[in-house]
């Protein structure tokens, strides 16, 4: 049986998937921008464009990765979903220092692994739930 993008399931799924993808992008944004306050690392409003910021490049690279290296960045498996976690750490570590250069190396690389860690506990809790 063939399913169609057109056809009203299709595109009903797809709508719903790009709804839970921008509700899991705010949730995250949320929680790291809470997180760099909480570190004192910025004020929350700074926080808040900082992690839009590095999120939306990290997303961005994070699906042209996908595409081109569909089988190691595949988050289903353990390797993909390593391999993500690393790239998307070493993207946002460098972007939010550019962003705070007043802020030292370690503390960045401190900020950045635990936000990208509370954010990935999200998504494995998504990914390899029977959702």
């Amino acid at each position: 049986m063939k399913f169609y993008l057109l056809d009203a399931g299709g595109a009903g799924l797809i709508f719903v998937a790009i709804g839970v993808a921008i509700i899991f992008m705010a949730i995250a944004i949320l929680l790291e921008a809470l997180l760099m306050k909480a570190f004192k690392y910025n004020n929350f409003k700074r926080a808040m464009i900082d992690s839009l910021i590095v999120n939306l490049v990290s997303l961005v690279i994070g699906i042209l990765l996908l595409n081109s290296f569909e089988d190691a960045f595949d988050i289903s498996t353990t390797g993909g979903f390593a391999a993500m976690f690393g790239v998307t750490v070493v993207i946002e570590f460098i972007l939010l220092y550019l962003l705070n250069k007043k802020h030292s190396l370690k503390s960045t690389a401190m900020v950045c692994i635990l936000m990208n860690i509370l954010t990935y506990l999200i998504l494995y809790l998504f990914v390899s739930s029977d959702f």
